[in-house]
């Protein structure tokens, strides 16, 4: 496992060439590793297998917890949820704080502001700590993005983006009133707004504050402000996304042979459109 700091990366690299970077080695794991799985803050990630994941430190990589699990999911402050067959569990200080046995079939859960349970058409919200089901959306999703602000979240479908406004007061007073109620229909008119639909296969997301950056299949770059599609740029060559880094004003991207790119983001004209 190797690490990359940005902070080294040549300045004098130019955009869209190949950057010359040093990796440095951080360790190994007995796992199989299938996915990686960082928290929002960057400090910790999860290294997954099949039915395993173990959860580590970033920079000096020392594992912290171990367990088994379908799935794992990270929550905006750094705390997470797995999919344990039917039931998920959350942890809070890397200890199990409550956990709730779900009656419909999923196959996935996905983390940010809400936790996300994908079942066949349709997405389900719950509060992290409380477990409290918050409100459902009939989309079959890829994959789930909310901005670091939580009023904002984009659910990725194969063919289309929705981006939704999210009333996060509501959720809180909610959550505050811990009410069992069956509210989903109400409560979804209270708390998701529908913003824009983004009528093209997305392959990754990203936020910067309110503007959501996207990569597309056919390896455009973009980016939404509210109703409006701006283009970046048209990517040569099959990139994965790595995100944003505001310090440089950058956006990473890597091929599968870990050859490095990175792409201007304007941040000050961005401001201004906004």
């Amino acid at each position: 496992m190797f690490s990359i700091n940005l902070k080294t990366l040549q300045s004098e690299d130019k955009e869209g060439e190949f950057i010359n970077y040093q990796p440095r080695p951080m360790g190994t794991t007995e796992l199989f590793p299938m996915e990686m799985k960082f928290s929002p803050n960057g400090r910790q990630f999860a290294v997954m297998s099949d039915k395993d994941f173990v959860i580590s430190s970033s920079g000096v990589y020392r594992d912290s917890y171990a367990g088994t699990c379908v799935d794992l999911a990270w929550n905006n402050t750094g705390d997470f949820a797995i999919k344990d067959n039917q039931t998920v569990r959350y942890y809070k200080a890397l200890k199990e704080e409550g956990h709730f046995k779900v009656k419909f079939s999923f196959d996935n859960i996905f983390g940010g502001a809400l936790l996300g349970l994908k079942g066949q058409d349709t997405i389900y919200f719950y509060d992290f700590e409380s477990q409290l089901f918050i409100s459902k959306i009939d989309h079959s999703v890829k994959s789930v993005v909310w901005s670091d602000n939580r009023t904002e979240v984009a659910l990725i479908l194969e063919d289309s983006t929705f981006v939704y406004k999210v009333n996060i007061k509501a959720i809180d007073e909610f959550v505050e009133a811990n009410s069992e109620e069956d509210t989903s229909e109400e409560l979804k008119e209270k708390v998701f707004h529908l913003k824009y639909e983004i009528k093209d296969s997305v392959l990754k997301g990203l936020w910067y504050e309110d503007v959501f950056i996207y990569q597309t299949k056919k390896h455009k770059l973009n980016y939404l402000i509210e109703d409006q599609v701006f283009s970046i740029t048209a990517l040569n060559g099959n990139y994965t996304m790595l995100g944003f880094y505001q310090a440089t004003g950058k956006i990473y991207f890597m091929t599968k042979s870990f050859q490095m790119i990175h792409i201007l983001f304007p941040i000050s004209y961005i401001n201004y459109q906004c």
